[in-house]
């Protein structure tokens, strides 16, 4: 992981990997050892107002290998580190 702040403090790191850093996975041959891990893939995101849905995201149209948001679960879920 690269970061451009010193200290690694905030809660919200490794909640979500997007496209484009599943992309970046992609090419450096880690991809399938991530995707291995307990995930949830996130590809449409909407919500229901009353009796309607909105739909507000769809990735799966994006022209990339991974079309979708990947949701770590389980213990650890925020950390993975390589070897």
């Amino acid at each position: 992981m690269l970061e451009k702040h010193r200290e690694f403090l905030r809660d919200f790191r490794g909640d979500t990997v997007h496209p484009s850093t599943l992309q970046i996975m992609q090419e450096l041959g880690l991809l399938e050892e991530f995707l291995a891990l307990p995930h949830a893939r996130v590809v449409q995101a909407g919500i229901d107002i009353g009796a309607r849905h909105y739909r507000f995201a769809d990735l799966s149209r994006l022209p990339v290998p991974c079309n979708f948001i990947a949701m770590p679960k389980g213990k650890g879920a925020g950390v993975w580190s390589l070897r």
